[in-house]
């Protein structure tokens, strides 16, 4: 949770066990010496794109180093905290560890990739189809074959 000029007031359990930091070291501007030099420029843009738009929430994925040294993607959204009167007081964060499932994205893309190399270069002709018939793949062969693209 951030005040008003969008410094760190207070973390939670969890963000000190990821960072291996005590509560105290992670106040200010950590947040930004944790986050990969190539994504900072991303999240800087973001961040000021949503006080120039009044404050609004914000989102982005990045990359943090956990206290271990290794480069996890975290899915961070921030938004607005207001007192009873509208007036903002800064930001509540929240930030979901995606590594693995950008990882397995990853892998799946690639079989995905593979299938298709493979499928498109067989001399036979393969299609798919889904349970009402409706056509969702046709390899190369069988696009020449009907001429269609």
């Amino acid at each position: 949770m951030t005040n008003g000029a969008g410094k760190i007031e207070f973390v939670n359990k969890a963000l000190c066990e990821f960072a291996g930091r005590a509560p105290r070291e992670l106040l200010g501007d950590i947040w930004m010496t944790l986050m990969h030099p190539d994504d900072a420029a991303g999240d800087i843009a973001e961040r000021k794109r949503a006080w120039a738009a009044g404050r609004v929430p914000y989102a982005v994925e990045a990359r943090f180093r956990r206290h271990d040294g290794q480069w996890r993607w975290l899915a961070v959204s921030s938004n607005p905290r207001r007192d009873d009167k509208g007036a903002f007081r800064g930001y509540v964060g929240l930030a979901v560890d995606k590594t693995e499932a950008r990882e397995a994205l990853a892998v799946l893309k690639e079989s995905e990739e593979r299938f298709r190399m493979m499928a498109d270069r067989a001399p036979v002709m393969i299609w798919m189809s889904d349970a009402q018939g409706q056509c969702l793949y046709l390899n190369a062969a069988l696009r020449n074959f009907w001429g269609v693209a």
